[in-house]
């Protein structure tokens, strides 16, 4: 009996933990930073990270990211003077959905893009 509640509260953490969280965008103050050093500092801060990372347009990077061979993370990062924003772009086996106008993804997810912020922040602060 008490092989079995042990079991089944293993499980019921387990399925907790799994739980999906609503899909944010990531705002970055880059004060005093021109729009070039931003853009230094995100394709800078993406390479250390692990993440593939190109200018697509003027003030938007697009960043990609293969966890473990089992999870995509595909991002665009918009920036200007001062400032960047990371949204999220696609993913794959990370459970993203959409129902009911909201949009939701693995907390796994959050790891991901707040490992990436941080690169981000630090490669900002050296410049």
């Amino acid at each position: 009996m008490k092989k079995t509640l042990l079991v089944l509260c293993i499980a019921v953490l387990a399925l907790a933990a799994c739980k999906s969280r609503e899909v944010k965008e990531v705002d970055g103050t880059a004060v005093g930073k021109t729009k070039q050093q931003v853009e230094a500092g995100i394709l800078a801060g993406c390479t250390d990270r692990g993440w593939i990372c190109s200018k697509t347009q003027d003030g938007v990077v697009d960043g990609s990211v293969k966890i473990r061979g089992h999870f995509l993370i595909e991002t665009t990062v918009s920036y200007g003077d001062g400032f960047y924003k990371i949204m999220h772009k696609n993913s794959e086996g990370l459970s993203y959905k959409e129902s009911s106008g909201k949009k939701t993804i693995h907390k796994g997810y959050y790891k991901w893009i707040a490992y990436l912020d941080r690169s981000i922040r630090r490669e900002l602060s050296r410049q």
